[in-house]
């Protein structure tokens, strides 16, 4: 190898490595924040020498009366103030009176991994909260646009909380008070943009009353098995068990076969107008009733 080769061969990899360098530092820069101020990173909150064992996730409830409080502005939807990013969490607003200073409650039991009540800059602070659940996932729920109001303080980082702990109130943030909720599997120590480029479900975030509600039937055991779906189910029609306990269930123009061990078993594309209808007409035979009046078996 010459001289000179050697040293484009240098050059090359040196570019290589600075674009590879620059690339990790656009990455890891902050982005906007939901109330449009540059997002304000936790404060260096390493990972504690001493995990705490806050135990298994046993009930789940919601961050606020779910009859006094009401989602505003849901998951997914797109943001105009934010070059139409999709919001990675829900807005919970009172439904009668002023939402500011009403107490706010983490949803199950868990280990605190970020409490700061300047976290957000202007839009107040935010509790971060990790849950161990049943089946040994990990899931994260967040608090933004908190504050410590009326007596309500946030708890301390890497203690043990439990479903109706009250930890912090509303904040005054843009565009009015409310709560910030969000459900995601990652991030237990940062605050996130609140709005993402793309799909938040299929980028480690759950629709948190969906979350809510999926794991309170789990919880209460009254199931014989039950599985995760990889994403929400537009059904048209209501699910089918099968006598032995297949699970046939539509989304869109889709028929998916689930088995009891809680497993794909199929999953077949229905020509022609919408499925609207799914009945058992046979011992082996389903029965698909279409838009059209059409019938398949």
């Amino acid at each position: 190898m010459t001289a000179h080769t050697r040293q484009k061969r240098l050059n090359y990899i040196g570019g290589v490595l600075f674009s590879v360098l620059l690339c990790a530092a656009l990455v890891a820069s902050p982005g906007p924040a939901p109330g449009g101020q540059v997002q304000v990173q936790a404060q260096a909150q390493a990972e504690p020498t001493v995990r705490r064992d806050c135990g298994v996730v046993d009930a789940i409830g919601y961050p606020l009366p779910a009859d006094q409080f009401w989602v505003r502005y849901g998951f997914g939807m797109p943001s105009r103030r934010f070059n139409d990013r999709l919001h990675a969490g829900q807005d919970w607003f009172a439904r009668e009176g002023p939402s500011l200073g009403q107490p706010v409650r983490v949803v199950a039991r868990g280990r605190v991994t970020l409490a700061s009540p300047t976290v957000w800059g202007t839009d107040k602070g935010m509790v971060i909260v990790e849950h161990t659940m049943p089946d040994g996932s990990i899931w994260y729920s967040v608090y933004g646009h908190i504050d410590e109001l009326n007596g309500y303080t946030f708890p301390r980082t890497n203690t043990c909380v439990e479903l109706g702990d009250i930890i912090g109130a509303i904040g005054d943030a843009t565009p009015s008070p409310h709560l910030h909720f969000e459900i995601r599997n990652f991030w237990p120590f940062e605050t996130g943009p609140g709005y993402w480029p793309v799909d938040p479900e299929t980028n480690g975030w759950a629709n948190p009353t969906e979350f809510i509600v999926n794991w309170q039937v789990w919880l209460r055991g009254a199931h014989r098995w039950h599985f995760d779906l990889w994403h929400a189910v537009h059904a048209p029609a209501p699910a089918l068990v099968g006598d032995n306990g297949m699970l046939f269930y539509f989304d869109g123009n889709g028929l998916f076969v689930v088995a009891p061990s809680g497993q794909y078993a199929w999953y077949e594309h229905i020509n022609g107008d919408k499925p609207m209808g799914l009945v058992r007409s046979g011992p082996e035979r389903i029965t698909i009733s279409l838009a059209d009046g059409a019938m398949q078996d």
